[in-house]
């Protein structure tokens, strides 16, 4: 394959994950959730791809950051705030409370994908992220939507849901360092004992719910080790 098409390659990913989030908007205001939630992880995947790529092949550009960030915003600021927000609403509350309960996650996206933007190229060897990443926030979101609906939106409490949204945010702005997800790959002993544990959770469990749980342990040790941090000083 002649180089010059290799930035087309992860091009084609970060397009992936903003037509993934257009069609997952759709699919809410169509009542279909599940597959809109479905679709904020296909997302997700594409997300993560799209920079392995582009570091393979040497092709990582400021155009490839600011149009991934452009493709972040849109799936995992906008679609999951979207998805988000309808799930609200199965609960009975009203428009505003459900809209002001949403409204921290693309107001948080917007900052953080800016803060983002202004750091230099990732090189994939990255041991930490500064605040959550807005990929991490929208596949917790999906994954939450999509475990609550399987257990007929009944396995989380409904101040739970709602305060979600608020404490995600605050972790995107905040100056948490949080694990790379190339650091986390590196570690493929652990890696390969968490797939192994989730699949073998999954039988009992949803797979949504197993899922959700790895991803808010990978939250929660970013945040333990924080507050670690803060009591020894």
């Amino acid at each position: 394959m002649n180089k010059q098409t290799y930035p087309l390659i992860p091009s084609v990913f970060t397009i992936g994950t903003l037509v993934a989030g257009m069609v997952s908007m759709v699919l809410v205001l169509e009542g279909h959730l599940l597959w809109a939630g479905t679709l904020i992880l296909v997302g997700v995947l594409a997300d993560t791809l799209d920079g392995k790529i582009a570091r393979a092949t040497q092709t990582s550009s400021r155009f490839g950051v600011q149009l991934d960030s452009l493709a972040d915003m849109v799936c995992f600021g906008v679609a999951a705030t979207f998805f988000a927000y309808q799930l609200l609403r199965l609960h009975q509350l009203s428009s505003l409370v459900c809209l002001v309960a949403v409204l921290p996650i693309p107001v948080a996206g917007v900052f953080r994908l800016a803060r983002f933007n202004l750091q230099p190229i990732k090189t994939g060897r990255e041991e930490y992220t500064l605040g959550l990443p807005i990929t991490v926030t929208g596949a917790i979101l999906a994954l939450a939507g999509l475990s609550d609906l399987h257990y007929a939106a009944s396995l989380f409490p409904v101040w739970a849901t709602a305060l979600l949204p608020l404490s995600l945010a605050m972790l995107m702005i905040s100056r948490v360092r949080f694990y790379s997800f190339s650091s986390v790959l590196r570690r493929k002993r652990t890696t390969t004992v968490v797939l192994g544990l989730g699949t073998l959770l999954s039988i009992s469990f949803s797979p949504q719910l197993v899922s959700l749980t790895v991803v808010l342990s990978y939250v929660g040790l970013g945040v333990a080790r924080a507050g670690w941090g803060l009591t020894n000083r």
